[in-house]
């Protein structure tokens, strides 16, 4: 799951992270809707909107950019003013989330006058969070912390979110494993450890993780299984070779066995 459809996914969960995230009291979350909006009449799609259920509250555009895009501005002000020209919203706010200054696109100048407007706000994770940030109670806005950090502190705070908060252990295991998708399994699992194996069953991406080691264990021991009954199949044709005249060497070469198990056969049936 790229990163940015994880943050969507981590809004439809637990939408008073984002709330918290910029700056305002988790409890908001409650006057709104999170959904993903098609433009009419055009290909465009906002993945995140924060439709507000009173219209005198702000809607909130949302964007997870974590990857650099120079052309990021023209789609973003262009899919928001499609969809106000369609919709009749007053108030409205354009957020984009960065993991770090250095994604944003260089060239700008055009969008500057909107990106200097109280409409628009720009979110670096990187200024927010830091490496020696002591976690203890968890909050929601701690899932942006495991995105843009090391793996030890990802899954520092996946263990915090299992003794306090275990209804959003799914959403902290999606990005443990997101992390981690260039390791195995068994790699996953040690970062996961300390989590109590009942409650991590009890999630989604818990039992994906789960059922994925069950059958490499499976695999593992059918091809072991295979593996120990061709050797034995080879053993078996030994003495049948021998009777047609055949040297422990040459069987050997034929087998792919060794000579002293060769003769260790021979042996036996003499």
């Amino acid at each position: 799951m790229k990163t940015d459809k994880l943050i969507y996914f981590l809004f439809q969960e637990a939408p008073e992270s984002f709330f918290d995230l910029i700056g305002q009291s988790p409890e908001v979350a409650t006057k709104y809707a999170f959904k993903s909006v098609e433009i009419k009449e055009t290909a465009l799609r906002i993945d995140a909107v924060f439709e507000p259920k009173l219209k005198d509250d702000p809607i909130y555009f949302v964007e997870a950019q974590f990857h650099k895009d120079e052309k990021f501005y023209a789609r973003f002000f262009a899919e928001i003013f499609l969809f106000l020209r369609q919709n009749p919203f007053q108030k409205w706010k354009g957020i984009v989330i960065y993991p770090k200054k250095n994604v944003e696109q260089k060239e700008f100048e055009a969008y500057k006058v909107l990106l200097e407007t109280t409409h628009f706000e720009r979110i670096y994770l990187e200024d927010i969070f830091s490496e020696e940030d002591e976690v203890k109670n968890f909050n929601p806005k701690d899932f942006f912390q495991m995105m843009i950090q090391s793996e030890g502190k990802a899954a520092e705070i996946a263990r915090n979110v299992s003794k306090q908060e275990p209804k959003f252990l799914d959403i902290a295991i999606r990005i443990i494993v997101n992390k981690l998708k260039d390791k195995t399994v068994e790699e996953i699992m040690d970062y996961l450890e300390e989590i109590d194996q009942d409650i991590l069953e009890n999630t989604v991406a818990g039992r994906q993780i789960v059922e994925r080691i069950r059958k490499k264990a499976e695999a593992d021991g059918l091809k072991a299984g295979m593996q120990q009954g061709m050797q034995q199949v080879k053993r078996d044709a030994v003495p049948n070779l021998l009777r047609l005249g055949l040297t422990p060497e040459q069987i050997s070469g034929a087998l792919n066995i060794s000579i002293d198990e060769v003769k260790k056969i021979s042996s036996k049936n003499s």
